[in-house]
Parts: C-alpha cells; sequence; structure tokens
C-alpha cells in the first residue's frame, strides 16, 4: 500500500463507504496502534497525515521484518524504526513490533495495566502533623485566613474542623511556622503561595515555605525535586528558591527548577534570574551578582554539578512539558527515560548489567499506561522483565 491509498482508505471508513473486510484492517489499524477512531478524529489535518506516513512506514518496516534478511540489511532498517517510532510517540500513539517473542507480548499486557500512580499530596503543618490532601482535587490556595483547594473548598486541618492557619513569625529563623507540601510518585500538584506566586510541583517533589512572607527582606522558599514557577512581581522583595546545592533569585518570571539529579538543571522561560551557588544569593540587592553567579535570559538553562555552573540554550518547551502533561525527550539515556517512568509509574528499576547506550525521541502522554514506555524499549536492543513494579533490566 502507497500512503496515498491509506488515506483514501481512511476517507472512505469516515464516510461508512468501506466494505466488511476494508473496515476491518482499519479497525486493527487502530487496535495495533495503540489508537482510536474519536483520537484519530481529534488530531488536526497534519497530525493525520503524520499518523498516515508512519502507519505507512511500520507496514513496509513490518513487510521487510517478515522476510529473512541479511544482518547488514537489518542494521540499515534500524534507522527507520527508530524515526517511525519517535513520530508516532510525537503524536500520542503506540507502536507494536513484528517479531517479538511472545513473553514480550505478554510484557506488554500486563505493562498496559499499570497506569500513573494516584496517591495524595500531602501537607506538613507547622507542628508537624502531615494531612493527606483530597486526592480528587488539583491543588491549594496558601491564604493566612483559610486554606483551600483551588475549586474554593476548604482544607481542613484537624479533627476540630480547623480551617485557618496559624501566623508565622517572618523574622523567625526560618523553621518556625514553615508548611510543606509533597507530591508521591505519579501525582503533581499547583499551589498559589501566599504572595501570588504560583507553582507547579512535579511528582516525588516537596516545596517548603511560611504562611506569609515578611513584608520586608526576601521571599525564601525551598525545593526538593522539580518545580515551575511563575513568581508574583514584588521589586522590594526578591524571591528566592533554595535547592540542596544552589540558590535561584528572581523579582518576578517564570521559570522552571529540576534538582532531581546530581545535575541541578534551572530554565528561564520570562524574565530574568540569578543562579547561585548555595549561600550567595541571599543578602545581595536586587538581581545583583557574585562572582560565582550567572544571570540567564530567556530560552537559557544553568547546568549546576560540583558547585560550577554552565549556561545553555534550550528547547523551553520540553523543560516544562511535564507540566503541560507529557513527557518530552531529545536524545535521553535509557536511565534518564526509566528514572522518570519509576517517578511517575511508582517503579523500581534494577539494572543487572551495564546500562545500554540507546537514545530515545520523542513525546509520550503522562495519561499513558506503562505499556507505551514498554513499546519504545522493544524498539531497542534493551532486554528487560516487569516483576510487579520492578523493571529489571538484564
Amino acid at each position: 500500500m502507497t500512503t496515498k491509498s491509506i488515506s483514501e482508505l481512511l476517507t472512505r471508513y469516515y464516510n461508512n463507504e468501506c466494505t466488511p473486510e476494508e473496515e476491518a484492517r482499519v479497525n486493527e489499524w487502530f487496535a495495533e496502534h495503540g489508537s482510536a477512531k474519536t483520537s484519530f478524529e481529534q488530531m488536526d489535518a497534519e497530525a493525520q497525515q503524520v499518523w498516515v506516513n508512519t502507519l505507512f512506514t511500520d507496514i513496509t518496516t513490518a513487510n521487510a521484518l517478515k522476510t529473512p534478511q541479511p544482518k547488514v540489511l537489518k542494521k540499515r532498517l534500524w534507522p527507520r524504526i527508530a524515526a517511525a517510532a519517535a513520530v508516532l510517540i510525537g503524536i500520542g500513539i503506540g507502536l507494536y513490533v513484528v517479531g517479538h517473542e511472545s513473553d514480550q507480548d505478554r510484557v506488554i499486557s500486563y505493562a498496559n495495566t499499570i497506569h500513573p500512580a494516584k496517591n495524595a499530596a500531602t501537607l506538613k503543618l507547622a507542628d508537624g502533623k502531615v494531612i493527606s490532601l483530597n486526592e480528587s482535587k488539583t491543588g491549594i490556595v496558601i491564604d493566612i485566613a483559610a486554606l483551600t483547594y483551588d475549586d474554593g473548598t476548604a482544607v481542613v486541618l484537624n479533627s476540630t474542623d480547623e480551617k485557618q492557619l496559624q501566623p508565622t513569625d517572618p523574622e523567625a529563623d526560618g523553621k518556625a511556622g514553615n508548611l510543606t507540601v509533597s507530591t508521591p510518585t505519579g501525582r503533581q500538584y499547583q499551589l498559589i503561595l501566599p504572595d501570588g506566586t504560583k507553582v507547579w510541583l512535579n511528582a516525588s517533589s516537596a516545596l517548603t515555605f511560611p504562611t506569609v512572607f515578611s513584608v520586608k527582606g526576601n521571599r525564601m522558599i525551598t525545593l526538593s525535586g522539580e518545580a515551575y514557577f511563575e513568581v508574583a512581581k514584588d521589586k522590594s522583595r526578591p524571591f528566592i528558591v533554595k535547592t540542596n546545592t544552589q540558590e535561584v533569585k528572581v523579582l518576578g518570571t517564570h521559570f522552571n527548577i529540576n534538582s532531581n539529579h546530581s545535575t541541578v538543571r534551572t530554565t528561564l522561560l520570562e524574565g530574568s534570574i540569578a543562579v547561585s551557588p548555595l549561600g550567595y544569593a541571599d543578602g545581595q540587592e536586587g538581581l545583583a551578582l557574585s562572582a560565582s553567579s550567572v544571570l540567564l535570559k530567556p530560552g537559557e538553562q544553568a547546568l549546576q554539578k560540583s558547585g560550577k555552573i554552565e549556561v545553555i540554550s534550550v528547547d523551553t518547551e520540553q523543560a516544562v512539558s511535564w507540566k503541560d502533561g507529557w513527557f518530552y525527550f531529545k536524545s535521553a539515556s535509557l536511565s534518564e527515560v526509566l528514572n522518570e517512568a519509576a517517578k511517575w509509574y511508582d517503579l523500581k528499576i534494577t539494572y543487572k548489567s551495564d546500562v545500554p547506550a540507546d537514545r530515545f525521541t520523542g513525546k509520550v502522554p503522562r495519561t499513558a499506561s506503562l505499556g507505551m514506555f514498554i513499546k519504545v524499549l522493544q524498539l531497542s536492543d534493551v532486554k528487560f522483565k516487569l516483576e510487579g513494579r520492578n523493571m529489571i533490566i538484564d
């Protein structure tokens, strides 16, 4: 078949002009490629054409793989398979691989039952008490008068139905009265801080902040993990985000911090921020720089490792794709891909040998089952198995 004949067949399908055999064939395509009639209809014309082109590539590749080929030819076919996978992932469609052993098919079937974890985010109060936040809510608004979910309903703090936070002393040692919102695996959460700053907290992360910011001085918070910030502007009170190795100082801007790994990545989308090693930002006026600090422009990312900070240009869409409901990989290593999967699907990753050098590019919706990740891995030379939520890489 050609791409034109595939497009013509799909047109007949949606006009209810197919023969029973043609209709069965189209339904089989949708089933095999993780799509459905409704999701295909929701794509724009460009995405539909990409899907058709990729389907043609997959059919061609599948036919080639069914015929015994010299080893050299199989290697030459690999870029086409990888390209097909990347495009499919880019529009949120999975890919079945022809010729895999039945045990791998069973892995796919099992992985399709593993969805993002649904544990509740928690709020730790100043007195150490931990509250499980309502699983049906997506965020909270921090206000000294009342703590509410983002839909306006009250957050109950204790058995006496208390809903009002105890005020903090902004001039205290930075610990008294602090609140901490923590997210488990597979769960993101949104916050509006006392100054109006908006925060998107990624899975397996924690944010610590006071119930009220000081009327003078800095607005200081602490992050573990990853978060995206839209900081409320206040030139008289710089906003400082501390991680375990660095400080980011802003006056009002949009940026993302990922401190999940040994390299802390700080990406600027709008405005201006100063990135400094831990202990250098506090006490500086405005965005004044120390000798160890760097000033970022939109589209730049600060990479900090072993105390040194390097500035590079990046794709900001990729940096904040998690906030918009996507995994977005660009030439990512296997360990990077699996680390993201582990954090989202509540997995344990076990390596029985050296990590394969495979690289992965593409987008996967965070609403997808683990099966979509497995399909991508099957396109490489990675050998793996699933035991419960333990993924073992051989």
